[in-house]
């Protein structure tokens, strides 16, 4: 982990071929847009996770990122995060697995809902 980093509106903070693996990232303040092929995915603002999955595999996500607005993130890498847990009890990484599984069903739900509208919106036009 480090300390927060300071983004500035428009800038790319990650482009696809980057490698993001080990990674993940902690926004702070402000709001970043996530893009896969050039088609946005999602926009997540302070308080959200990017690359949540990082600390279980070690593979690539092919995506690129963009600060909406002047945006403050924390890095997090694996080899750090998977040292403390191994210093602590089993029960605290039993307590991280379940609020990060909560999260990502969080997520789940809001794309599933964002699928949704837009089919919904694709069905009335035709």
């Amino acid at each position: 982990m480090r300390n927060p980093s300071e983004i500035l509106r428009g800038q790319v903070i990650i482009s696809e071929k980057e490698n993001m693996t080990n990674r993940g990232w902690l926004v702070t303040e402000g709001e970043i847009s996530i893009f896969f092929n050039n088609v946005l995915i999602e926009r997540i603002k302070a308080g959200d996770f990017l690359g949540e999955t990082f600390i279980f595999k070690k593979k690539r996500n092919p995506v690129a990122v963009m600060a909406e607005t002047d945006v403050s993130m924390i890095s997090f890498h694996r080899e750090p995060i998977l040292k403390y847990f191994r210093d602590r009890s089993d029960r605290l990484l039993k307590i991280f697995i379940i609020n990060m599984l909560q999260y990502q069903n969080d997520q789940l739900l809001r794309v599933h809902e964002k699928y949704t509208r837009l089919y919904k919106e694709s069905v009335g036009k035709l």
